[in-house]
């Protein structure tokens, strides 16, 4: 058995020897409160966790559903995917359609598509498509109004997205407002809560500058693809 993390007061292990997995969850004394079979692939949150089940057909992918702290099912095992949003929100996926669920697991948007998506630290949903970002539930591009630019990078630490206009790359929220702006910046990433960097190249050299998220510069350091940083 492997556990699988502990949430929401319980604690889960999955037993892999057996043919179609088994999921053991125990509550904070030991006790066992449930067995089910399949693997419970996304933890307990809010009272719901995922649960992936292997198919009866021999050489199909697994199914995922949604169970409570039960072992009941609220959604039974029919979606190739589901995603658990921080918002408590899912985004569940089958047969080329997608579908929102709120915290209460009602159906809010459907879409024929199947997009990756994601949510900021502001809870508003967004999804990736041809390296840029939208709006999920109006579609609509989420852009920097400072600047008029598209996002086409999310920082999933910190929830901002960035986008580049001319030379300067603007860092701003899901609402569009900008945080910061860096100057003469040729490629940015992400990097925790409070920083990121840039990089720029140079023969076998690399800079790589970080920054706070008010735009002051916090660390410099060069990389020398021979000899390591200096």
């Amino acid at each position: 058995s492997v556990c699988g993390g502990y949430r929401d007061g319980l604690l889960w292990c999955t037993d892999y020897s057996s043919p179609n997995y088994k999921s053991i969850v125990y509550d904070v004394n030991g006790k066992t409160v449930f067995e089910i079979d399949g693997e419970i692939f996304e933890p307990f949150k809010n009272g719901k966790a995922v649960v992936s089940v292997p198919s009866v057909f021999e050489n199909l992918p697994n199914k995922q559903g949604i169970i409570n702290t039960q072992g009941k099912w609220l959604r039974k095992p029919v979606y190739e995917s589901i995603q658990q949003l921080n918002n408590g929100y899912y985004v569940v996926r089958a047969l080329g359609r997608e579908e929102i669920l709120d915290e209460n697991l009602n159906t809010i948007v459907k879409k024929d598509s199947n997009n990756a998506w994601y949510d900021s630290k502001d809870n508003k949903m967004f999804y990736c498509l041809y390296g840029y970002y939208y709006d999920g539930l109006t579609d609509e591009p989420i852009v920097c109004k400072e600047s008029g630019a598209q996002a086409t990078d999310y920082f999933y630490e910190s929830g901002y997205f960035a986008a580049k206009q001319g030379k300067d790359i603007y860092i701003f929220d899901g609402d569009g407002k900008t945080v910061c702006v860096v100057k003469n910046a040729v490629e940015i990433f992400g990097f925790d809560q409070t920083m990121f960097y840039t990089c720029a190249e140079k023969g076998t050299l690399r800079r790589e500058t970080y920054y706070d998220y008010s735009g002051n510069e916090v660390l410099s350091l060069q990389y020398d693809y021979d000899k390591g940083y200096k």
